[in-house]
């Protein structure tokens, strides 16, 4: 080893040549010495760096649960008829809308997307895509009345608060209305 150190044919003498491998070997063993110490302290760093890395993202997975407990295979169905209801609200396209988006929203429904399509003069439906399901709307202002129906997946929204909204708006003088709980049977359950 400490051969390939002198290129010349003349070797110098033997304690100089010792000296020059002495250095050489300290050189080296202090090269592979900080060589080890630094992979060590780089494997201990990087060990705690994905040590926490990992209890994050075990904190965001304990968090945030898997979709199947979020959501429940159950929901409720409201259903109504709104019977004899103010002529001129029924008839007001926009105002109907506006009672209609204000209901959802009232009722803890998160909406996704909604679309309304007018039947000449001024007879609506629209319906609501929800987070939750749907919402939709049937006006017939010729005979005074119209269909509603709310569908929420799980029991956060409240079927009463929508129907509060809309029997404010419309001030029918006859309301038939039923609520459904659903899910791998269908059972109705008595409105308060």
């Amino acid at each position: 080893m400490c051969k390939k150190l002198f290129t010349s044919d003349i070797k110098p003498p033997r304690f100089f040549r010792l000296g020059i491998c002495t250095i050489h070997l300290n050189l080296h063993l202090t090269f592979t010495r900080f060589f080890i110490k630094f992979t060590c302290i780089w494997y201990v760093k990087m060990q705690r760096l994905l040590t926490s890395l990992l209890l994050l993202i075990l904190t965001q997975l304990y968090a945030f649960q898997p979709e199947e407990d979020l959501h429940e295979f159950s929901g409720k169905h409201f259903l109504a008829s709104y019977l004899e209801c103010d002529v001129d609200a029924l008839g007001n396209v926009q105002g109907m809308i506006s009672a209609m988006t204000e209901a959802v929203i009232s009722s803890g429904a998160t909406i996704l997307a909604s679309t309304p399509y007018v039947f000449e003069p001024n007879g609506l439906t629209m319906v609501f895509l929800l987070s939750e399901s749907h919402a939709s709307i049937h006006t017939y202002p010729e005979h005074g009345a119209c269909f509603v129906d709310l569908f929420t997946c799980g029991d956060r929204c409240s079927s009463e608060e929508f129907d509060a909204i809309l029997r404010a708006y419309l001030r029918p003088k006859q309301v038939n209305a039923r609520l459904f709980a659903r899910h791998s049977d269908i059972e109705e359950i008595s409105l308060r």
